[in-house]
Formats: C-alpha cells, structure tokens, sequence
C-alpha cells in the first residue's frame, strides 16, 4: 500500500509537471520600449484555430476560410525605464492576433507613438484578428497614467501624421472607398474631412464625393462623376 501511495505521489507530481509546461509554452512575454517606458506584455497562445472569410471568393456555394492560429494579451505592465517599482498594469479587453508574437511583427500589434499630438508617446494594441481596429491609452502628463480612449476606437486602420497633426482613416470595400480625416480641436478628435469613391459597375460610373467641416457641420463641397 505504502507504495501504490509513492507511486501516486510522484504521478501526480508529474502530471503537474506537464501542466506547468504547457502553460508555460503557451504564454509568452513581449517586452518594449520607447525610451521612456519599458512596456511588458504577457501573451498566451489561445487554442484551435481562427478561421475568417477569404478576401476573394470563386465559388459562391464553398465560401473558402484561412485558419491560422491565435494568441491574446492578457495584461500590459508600464513602467518608467529608470524605475521598475513605479508600475501601471493595464487588463485589455477581448483581443485577438496572429501567434506567435516576434521581433519582426510585435511592433504591428503594439504601436507606440503620439497619438493625440501633445509631444507623449501614446499606445494601442490590436484587438481583431479580422479588422485593424484597436485600444487605445493616451498618456496623461498630470498623473503620469496611461488612461483608455474609446473614441479612437471607432476608427479602422488610422494614420497618425505627426507633422500634419492629422489622423486619417480608410475604409474599403468591393464598390468604393471612404477616407476620414481629423484633427485634435481643444483636445477633441474631430471629423473635419470625409472623401468617398462610389465605382458603378452597371452604369461604369465613379462618383467622388467631397465634405468637409463647415459651421460646425459636415457639408458635401464637391461632387464628380467619372466615366
């Protein structure tokens, strides 16, 4: 008996054993840094596969998928590159992205730059697998807190032009093409341009459609067809 005992005891101490390392192989951390800041991020690998709908489709009926395999952030720790003590730890939302993060692609999933134009390096984290939306965390000089901003997340694929001080966002689909662009008014994102491109594959007529910020309101400014 004594023995059957041992020899349960050391099972159990080996089934934990693998336990660990099957977590331990599917997190990962991912560490960057602008300087500043040293930014740790803990990732773990997430089980199966995505799937998502292929970008052109030849057979109506079979709609083809590409799976490929995912992982998610499960916590963002900041802080300053001279004092580790001082940490902010930041719980993202539901997220999604490619596994494994490296060197080469973790700067495409974590970007750091200034976002809102105040001169402070900003951050965002990928949260689609399927679509370039994101987090967003503006950084606060007063209390030195990275703070989430839920209206930058409305925008998919944004560009930051530092020196324009402008933010563009695109959207396309099969029949055209929407470009937003805005500016930071009294610390306010701000819609103060949208171009569209209408493609009529029966009439094979393209309409450009212009607005802009007019009065406080978004107003069409100009519009062309072209054959």
């Amino acid at each position: 008996m004594p023995e059957n005992t041992t020899m349960y005891k050391h099972i159990g101490v080996f089934l934990v054993f693998l336990l660990s390392v099957s977590v331990l192989s599917a997190q990962s951390t991912v560490t960057l840094t602008d300087g500043k800041f040293v930014y740790r991020l803990t990732v773990e690998k997430l089980p199966g596969q995505h799937t998502r709908k292929a970008l052109s489709v030849t057979n109506k009926r079979q709609t083809p998928q590409i799976g490929f395999t995912v992982g998610t952030v499960k916590s963002i720790t900041i802080f300053p590159v001279d004092d580790s003590l001082h940490k902010q730890v930041i719980v993202p939302g539901k997220n999604e992205s490619s596994w494994p993060w490296t060197e080469d692609n973790k700067a495409e999933k974590f970007i750091i730059e200034d976002m809102n134009f105040d001169g402070n390096n900003d951050i965002r984290l990928l949260n689609s697998a399927d679509n370039y939306t994101y987090y967003y965390w503006i950084y606060q000089p007063g209390s030195g807190q990275f703070v989430e901003d839920t209206v930058l997340t409305r925008l998919v694929a944004p560009q930051f032009y530092q020196n324009q001080k402008l933010v563009y966002a695109n959207w396309e689909e099969a029949n055209g093409r929407e470009t937003k662009t805005y500016n930071y008014t009294d610390g306010k994102l701000t819609l103060i341009e949208e171009d569209e491109i209408k493609a009529d594959s029966v009439k094979k007529i393209t309409t450009i459609i212009i607005k802009k910020l007019v009065n406080g309101k978004m107003e069409v400014v100009s519009t062309a067809e072209v054959k």
